[in-house]
């Protein structure tokens, strides 16, 4: 496992925003095959879609004498087993939201049925308009 994982099963990175994160250094005691499954959580923000792809990284570690080597393979969604050359990335996408607006093609203006007051007109009705008093003698 990854440094600072001792025993765990499962392991988060958290990325805010666009950026990088890596695992840090890896060693191993044992010759073996290793496998690394690397999914994305997918998030809550309105308007973003997830990648969803899942990559499993398979560390092959060999000893020759007192030297341990260790060869890595990624297979992404299932796929052919590649070597690892750079890095793994998970593409997020963001949509502005979309509106329909329709038009009056009579002209004039027209209340949605949840406004009480018409775009234009006044907030008050005119004779519950504020008058100007003032009060004293003169």
């Amino acid at each position: 496992m990854p440094n600072g994982t001792v025993g765990a099963q499962e392991t988060e990175l958290g990325i805010n925003g666009a950026g990088n994160a890596n695992f840090g250094p890896m060693s191993f005691v044992y010759e073996g095959d290793y496998i690394y499954r690397l999914t994305e959580i997918a998030g809550t923000a309105t308007g973003y879609s997830y990648d969803p792809a899942v990559y499993e990284l398979t560390v092959r570690v060999s000893q020759a004498g007192v030297n341990m080597n260790a060869n890595v393979t990624v297979k992404k969604d299932g796929g052919t087993a590649t070597a690892l050359t750079g890095d793994l990335d998970f593409t997020n996408d963001y949509r502005l939201p979309r509106y329909q607006v329709s038009f009056n093609p009579n002209g004039g203006s027209n209340t949605p049925s949840t406004q009480t007051v018409r775009y234009g007109d006044p907030a008050f009705a005119p004779s519950n308009a504020p008058r100007n008093r003032q009060s004293g003698r003169r």
